[in-house]
């Protein structure tokens, strides 16, 4: 049990990664009207030409931040049992 709620958890966390990086790619898609791995392309070339991958590792930070919490503070949980 312990396994599989570390498992949903990392998922998790790799789902709103993606949820994230298609909101800019539809975007992009619907401005320009390419393809969507074309538009994928396109958005990570303006997010590092721009500098704007620091605001994006920073809202990605807080979903890794806060799984390493819920996970450590669980395993001390269940140490202390």
């Amino acid at each position: 049990a312990l396994i599989y709620c570390i498992l949903a958890c990392i998922l998790s966390c790799i789902e709103d990664i993606i949820e994230y990086f298609n909101q800019w790619a539809y975007i992009f898609v619907g401005i320009y009207g390419t393809s969507y791995l074309e538009s994928g392309k396109r958005v990570l070339e303006l997010f590092n030409a721009r500098g704007i991958t620091a605001i994006i590792s920073n809202g990605l930070a807080s979903y890794v931040l806060t799984n390493v919490v819920l996970s450590s503070s669980l395993l001390c949980g269940l140490s202390g049992y």
